[in-house]
């Protein structure tokens, strides 16, 4: 099967080959996917898209054309992907079922401990030679009390690792588990508690039509955070909420895996505050995970109907 593959890095190419072993013909291209890059794939059975690509519905429709027949994500998220048009144009869409749980949630932690440290800001200050001590004192993360609204796979690890560290664990989720509750004594409470009694927040809820653009945070105007983390969707968390409460808020640091920054005001605060940290999507770039997500996506291509990785 030949398959144009869109918005290709060159780390990835090692490991999409290794993955492929020969099995498709892939046609790398640099450029994301959009109505003025569809005629790419001109001459492929399928495209390898990612999360910037657009794949809506004109997009989509312009591709049947091109007689796409499947469309392989390599990414858990799907929400770029106009499904329903899909479906009527006969195109099948895969993704990748699953992140690896632990390398986001070591990331996290990761997370944690540079902005705990300040690690960015004595690095550069350092770089500026500039050995002064001040704004660099941290804390222990023993007997602090940590966050997590979303406990599914990612916050059930993070919990256990925060357990490790001596932490007092809260949890808002819609559903309880009883073996987080015996194993990393986490306490279920409701989000306005979380909020008001939590050093630290970390958010790891999926996207849906409840958590789209929703202000998590709404509650915890005017209470005091050591800081809190966004390693979710983009879409989730709204850069623009640190236009109108950034202020108001008394926070040591905010760190974000994924963020939407929509307006300038909103990207002069986190990009002046030393303490808000915002990195790229790599939450899940380690070199098992990029093996693990590739692989997925061949297998997918090849099989083209591949059991609980079609979405349809």
């Amino acid at each position: 099967m030949k398959v144009a593959v869109y918005s290709t890095k060159k780390f990835e190419r090692s490991f999409i080959e290794k993955a492929n072993d020969g099995k498709h013909e892939l046609i790398y291209l640099d450029k994301p996917l959009s109505t003025n890059t569809c005629n790419l794939a001109e001459g492929c059975e399928a495209a390898s898209i990612f999360t910037n690509d657009d794949a809506s519905s004109e997009v989509l429709e312009k591709l049947a054309k091109l007689n796409i027949k499947a469309i392989a994500t390599r990414a858990a998220g799907y929400d770029n992907i106009d499904i329903q048009k899909a479906k009527q144009l006969s195109i099948q869409v895969a993704n990748v079922p699953e992140y690896s749980p632990y390398s986001i949630a070591e990331h996290t932690i990761a997370m944690i401990q540079a902005l705990n440290r300040k690690i960015v800001l004595a690095d550069k200050k350092v770089k500026d030679y500039n050995f002064c001590l001040d704004e660099l004192v941290g804390y222990d993360l023993n007997g602090k009390t940590v966050g997590i609204i979303g406990l599914g796979k990612i916050g059930g690890i993070l919990a256990k690792i925060l357990h490790g560290f001596g932490c007092q664990v809260l949890g808002y989720d819609i559903q309880t588990n009883k073996d987080y509750e015996e194993k990393y004594k986490v306490q279920y409470v409701t989000l306005e508690d979380l909020c008001k009694q939590s050093d630290i927040i970390s958010l790891h809820a999926p996207l849906n039509e409840h958590t789209k653009y929703n202000n998590f945070f709404s509650s915890i105007v005017i209470l005091t955070l050591l800081f809190s983390l966004n390693i979710s969707s983009n879409k989730i968390f709204d850069g623009d909420y640190t236009d109108g409460t950034i202020d108001q808020l008394i926070l040591a640091g905010i760190g974000g895996d994924v963020i939407i920054i929509s307006k300038i005001l909103s990207y002069w605060i986190i990009s002046s505050i030393p303490t808000i940290s915002i990195i790229p999507f790599f939450g899940i770039l380690y070199s098992s995970e990029i093996n693990y997500v590739f692989s997925l996506m061949i297998v997918s291509l090849f099989f083209t109907i591949a059991l609980s990785i079609i979405i349809c």
